[in-house]
């Protein structure tokens, strides 16, 4: 099973996802914004497949630096 990880960077974010392929679904993406300055701001999401039930569910994790 193959991923592909698509990434956008500028002169303060980067922006990130990992898709599952061969059915371009997304496993993780995420932002990282104002980098360098003094509140980087930091958000992740992922969605994955539980096996043993066959369920999807989500992950948000968000961080925030001052």
């Amino acid at each position: 099973m193959k991923k592909i990880m698509a990434i956008n960077a500028g002169s303060s974010s980067l922006k990130f996802k990992v898709f599952n392929m061969p059915d371009e679904s997304i496993l993780i993406e995420g932002v990282f914004e104002r980098i360098g300055f003094d509140a980087l701001k930091f958000h992740i999401k992922s969605t994955v497949s539980a096996k043993k039930k066959n369920r999807r569910f989500t992950i948000t994790v968000t961080l925030r630096i001052i």
